[in-house]
């Protein structure tokens, strides 16, 4: 009889240790492990998720540490700087959680910059008027000034005003719907504003034979006179 008490309690003991392991690992979360090729994890899947969620993983949702995970990990990392050597570690999974956290702010901007983008291209062909701020003439800072406050976004009046608002960019890191300031035109330090539109184009109030127009941040003369973009949102 007591051998079977001691029997039966070992094996409750054994039962209870098996239920909170299993307990701790459905509770696991990324960034818990380093997740690497090769391997099965419930964490993989949280991490596909993540991946898909943010545009970098296109296949089928599993436990499977596979090539394709492996080549959206280093698609990830290339992009946010990260070293890229398809590792998931406490750096890349910290990294992947603060973009999701993020992601609604992303949907947000990407929203107001289709906006600003839209606004902006309606523009396109009206006449350029020194001092004008719209819609029927403007000037470069005029017509961004005016663009912006039509998506519920204030900047300053002057080019040289607006070339310090906002969030600094390098021109690799323009994007539809910043702000573009270029220096050096037709007078020396900040002098000409646009407005970027995607693929390497801005529109922007060119001068009074050009009017309000596109043209391609890539050009010879706007390549040499880029200063920086403006991010407003």
């Amino acid at each position: 009889m007591k051998k079977n008490i001691i029997r039966g309690t070992i094996i409750a003991f054994a039962l209870a240790g098996i239920m909170t392991l299993g307990s701790t690992k459905s509770e696991a979360a990324l960034g818990d492990i380093t997740l690497s090729m090769g391997m099965r994890h419930t964490d993989v899947t949280e991490l596909q998720q993540g991946l898909k969620k943010l545009g970098y993983y296109n296949s089928s949702i599993d436990i499977i540490f596979g090539s394709g995970t492996k080549s959206a990990v280093v698609k990830y990392q290339k992009a946010k700087s990260l070293s890229a050597d398809g590792v998931v570690g406490s750096a890349t999974a910290k990294s992947i959680k603060s973009a999701l956290g993020t992601s609604s702010v992303s949907n947000s901007s990407a929203s107001t910059a289709t906006k600003v983008v839209n606004t902006a291209k309606r523009y396109v062909g009206h006449k350029y008027v020194f001092g004008g701020v719209g819609p029927s003439g403007f000037d470069c800072s005029g017509f961004t000034q005016y663009v912006y406050k039509q998506t519920g976004i204030s900047i300053p009046r002057t080019t040289r005003s607006q070339a310090t608002v906002g969030k600094g960019l390098s021109k690799p890191q323009v994007s539809s719907g910043d702000l573009i300031v270029f220096s050096d035109t037709y007078q020396p330090g900040p002098s000409h504003v646009g407005i970027c539109i995607g693929n390497g184009n801005f529109v922007h109030a060119a001068n009074a034979q050009k009017g309000v127009r596109t043209d391609s941040l890539n050009s010879t003369y706007y390549n040499s006179k880029f200063t920086s973009g403006r991010r407003l949102f």
